[in-house]
């Protein structure tokens, strides 16, 4: 569920399946003066990817968190819409099954209550281009790894989906895999998705970009290509 105590209520929305407003974030460990968030104002429509960019500690991941109600904001409001509010899955794409597990039993596993149904794990990795045999987590690549942790929080159908997927080496193209498999989430379920990743290719899948840097908004594209995004991130480096 989003949110965290003493949290605004869920909002009467068409429109938006989050909604951050004025949103700061500062660690108690952080150097004085540094914001993870600086007064941050971002809406996500309902039924729409969002891919966020940016270079290294420009709260991209802090961002995700206060979506997910995992982080409480320092100042400033973050709401959901009322099908979003209980229904959010967080992917973080290195967190990955323990030796020895199967692909069926890892992505069925719930960390409390009944395991997800034969049908949930059919259909969430027929959504992830993974085969759910019985066989050992051992035998897949590291892009099935990701795919079967990805296909693990779409198995419950989540309304709002949270991937943070960390930098990847270049040439391995394994971001690009998964804005894929989200852009066909985001299509099939009618989910809202905010995906954080470093690959131009799979932010260009999204609907639109957004650009953050020193935790703030800096720039916003919509439908944008690789050259686009690319040479937005390349000026942001040059700032």
């Amino acid at each position: 569920m989003g949110g965290f105590e003493g949290s605004p209520p869920p909002f009467e929305s068409q429109e938006y399946a989050v909604t951050l407003d004025n949103v700061s974030k500062r660690y108690p460990e952080a150097e004085p003066g540094r914001r993870a968030l600086d007064d941050l104002s971002l809406g996500v429509r309902k039924g729409r990817f969002c891919a966020v960019m940016g270079p290294p500690k420009s709260g991209k991941t802090t961002l995700l968190h206060c979506m997910a109600g995992l982080v409480r904001p320092s100042s400033g409001t973050v709401r959901w819409g009322h099908a979003e509010a209980d229904s959010i899955g967080v992917v973080r794409t290195d967190d990955l099954p323990h030796p020895g597990a199967s692909v069926r039993d890892f992505v069925s596993a719930r960390p409390e209550g009944p395991e997800r149904s034969d049908r949930e794990v059919r259909n969430a990795c027929r959504l992830a281009r993974l085969w759910p045999r019985r066989r050992d987590v051992r035998e897949l690549t590291p892009v099935q790894l990701k795919k079967a942790t990805l296909a693990r929080a779409l198995a419950d159908s989540p309304r709002l989906l949270l991937v943070d997927e960390p930098p990847c080496t270049a040439g391995e193209g394994h971001s690009r895999v998964l804005g894929d498999i989200v852009r066909r989430a985001v299509r099939t379920l009618e989910v809202t998705a905010v995906m954080a990743t470093d690959d131009p290719l799979a932010a260009s899948r999204a609907d639109s970009v957004v650009f953050l840097r020193d935790g703030r908004l800096v720039d916003a594209v919509a439908k944008a290509s690789v050259e686009e995004i690319t040479d937005c991130l390349q000026f942001l480096g040059e700032r």
